[in-house]
């Protein structure tokens, strides 16, 4: 499962905690858990496999989880008009995910 900012919000949420309470459980900042639910990094190597983890032990985000892939199939269906421009490549920030781990920062 990729980690994304929703999917560690909704984790969270499933199993009921505050961000300092998601952050004392992984055993990393509060910060770190922001940044990750706003979209500026996604959790990687160990904090994704702890991640993957909880998901496993909380039955109520797996619901979620169905949910949310329902609601893409539909999406998926729907013509889209948009178009994409050489500006919209160019700008794209979906390489920001991919840093190494560094255990000072997370």
């Amino acid at each position: 499962m990729t980690w994304d900012k929703d999917n560690v919000k909704q984790l969270r949420l499933a199993l009921k905690l505050t961000q300092v309470e998601f952050a004392e459980l992984l055993g990393c900042r509060q910060q770190t858990i922001s940044e990750w639910e706003q979209g500026m990094y996604a959790p990687a190597n160990a904090y994704g496999k702890l991640l993957s983890q909880l998901r496993l032990r909380s039955p109520s985000f797996e619901i979620q989880e169905s949910i949310q892939q329902t609601r893409s199939l539909q999406s998926f269906n729907t013509p889209k008009t948009d178009t994409v421009t050489d500006s919209d490549t160019f700008f794209n920030t979906e390489n920001q995910y991919d840093r190494p781990f560094d255990p000072a920062i997370d």
